[in-house]
This record gives C-alpha cells, sequence and structure tokens, in this order.
C-alpha cells in the first residue's frame, strides 16, 4: 500500500525556492514490490523504518535498516532501496531539498558521513503530526514549515549512529521478525512456538522473559500500532484495517484499540 502527498508546499514563493527547505512530496509506504532505482534526481530523502527491513545501497555499500531507525540520503547520486521482506514491511518517507539543505548535505558528504543511519524512537511521532498538518491542507507558512523541515533534518544529524547498535538478540529478533511478517493474520501460539523450534511452555516463557509481556500481549500492541499508521497516512475505512489485521470484526478491533490507546479509531484519526 502506497499513500502520500505530493506538493506539500504548492504556492512557495521564489524566496521560498530559493533560501528556505522546503518538500515536494513525503508519504507510507507499504507495497510488498517497494523498489527505487535512479540516479540524478534532485532532491534529498529521509526514510524511517516503521516494520521489517529496508535495503538501501549507495556508493558502494549496502545498509539493512530495522525497525526504529532511518537513513538519510542525497538523491542526486546513484542509489536503490527496497524491503528485504517482502509483504510486511512499512516505512514514512520526506523528500526535502533547498539551499539550506545543500549546505548540511555537502558538510555530511565532506566527512563521509552520507549516508547518514540514526536511531530515533521519536522520529514518527514528529513525522506524524507534520503528515497530519499536510493532509488536512493547514500547514503554516512557508517559513514555518521550513523551519519543521529543519528541526526533523537536525533531530536527525543530532541522534545518528554510524554503526547499527547491538539491539536485540537472536532470540528477540527472531520473533519479533515473525510478528511482523505474519501481523495481518490471526494470532496463533502453536505455529509461532513451532517456527521457534520450541515447546509452547518453554516459548512463553522465554518470550515473557525478553518482552515482559506475553506473546499475544505483544501481538495485539504490535497489530493496535500498524492500525495507527494506518489511520493516519491511508484511507482504509476503520471496518477495512479491522479486517486487515484480522480482528474479528469492527467492534472488537475497535473495543482493542480504544483499551490501548484511551481513544476511539475514529477519534485518532481525526487527530
Amino acid at each position: 500500500m502506497r499513500d502520500y502527498i505530493s506538493h506539500v508546499a504548492p504556492f512557495l514563493s521564489d524566496f521560498a525556492e530559493e533560501t528556505l527547505m522546503v518538500s515536494d512530496a513525503m508519504g507510507y509506504e507499504s507495497n510488498p514490490d517497494f523498489l527505487i532505482d535512479r540516479s540524478n534526481f534532485n532532491n534529498n530523502l529521509i526514510m524511517y523504518v516503521l516494520s521489517g527491513c529496508l535495503v538501501a545501497e549507495q556508493y558502494g555499500e549496502t545498509h539493512e535498516i530495522l525497525p526504529g531507525h532511518g537513513i538519510l540520503m542525497d538523491l542526486r547520486d546513484t542509489h536503490k532501496y527496497y524491503f528485504m521482506e517482502k509483504g510486511h514491511s512499512e516505512i514514512i518517507w520526506l523528500h526535502f531539498r533547498g539551499t539550506p539543505v545543500d549546505a548540511v548535505i555537502n558538510h555530511l558528504h565532506t566527512g563521509n558521513m552520507l549516508p547518514l543511519r540514526f536511531e530515533d524512537a521519536s522520529f514518527e511521532e514528529h513525522f506524524a503530526a507534520l503528515y497530519r498538518l499536510a493532509a488536512a491542507k493547514q500547514l503554516p507558512d512557508e517559513f514555518d514549515f521550513s523551519c519543521a523541515i529543519y528541526s526533523l533534518l537536525m533531530h536527525v544529524c543530532k541522534t545518528a549512529r554510524i554503526n547499527e547498535p547491538d539491539g536485540m538478540d537472536s532470540f528477540a529478533l527472531a520473533a519479533s521478525r515473525y510478528i511482523y511478517a505474519h501481523l495481518d493474520e490471526p494470532a496463533g501460539l502453536d505455529a509461532f512456538a513451532g517456527h521457534m523450534k520450541m515447546s509452547k511452555y518453554h516459548f512463553c516463557r522465554r518470550f515473557r522473559q525478553e518482552f515482559q509481556c506475553t506473546p499475544l500481549e505483544y501481538i495485539q500492541r504490535q497489530k493496535i500500532n500498524k492500525a495507527k499508521r494506518l489511520l493516519i497516512y491511508t484511507r482504509l475505512s476503520i471496518a477495512e484495517i479491522a479486517c486487515q489485521l484480522s480482528f474479528y470484526d469492527q467492534s472488537h478491533f475497535s473495543r482493542v484499540f480504544t483499551q490501548l490507546t484511551g481513544v476511539s479509531p475514529g477519534k485518532f484519526r481525526k487527530g
């Protein structure tokens, strides 16, 4: 599924084009066949992984980006990016450009820091707030919007990490990947434990040690996290989202969503 906003700020003045940070498009991507392979695209790009794994190739290097992490790329140079695990990966992304952006990008090039990888648990929150404004056509003027892009860019640079952190152990990583791969299916412990080659008892015990909750509680939370993204970034109805995530019906989905977030799906979508 792809949903995006083009011409985020369509009525830019000549002054804005020459001196401010501007964005031509921003969006959400979960198309299993997602693949971009191009060069000489006069823009810069921030991508942030919500689930699954994004692979980015540039300057002879290959980067695997996991959930909670992102990457900043200069698209003027040859680049390629795609989902490693078809069918269950999600990203949010922002194209941006401008004279002030060029100064930052050139500085990063000088230090051989591009593509720039970063880890930031709060990035999605900042991005979603900006996306809601753009989708509702309630963006502030071009100066405030330039400041918002600048804030995102500086936040990325501040939280950047050259190397991937150690992160999860092999059990936690394998369990997380299995959950994301089957998030749209009904939750079932037998198949999950079998995939991990453990008895259901030992699997549940180990899972609780790693995640401080039961497998079904964790799966439920991840389903609701994905539902929140679908409510923000897509035009799917609440009933369609409930069906996609394999809830019994819309009523069941709404009840679980409200229990875990404190608001109904409808109120959450309205912001």
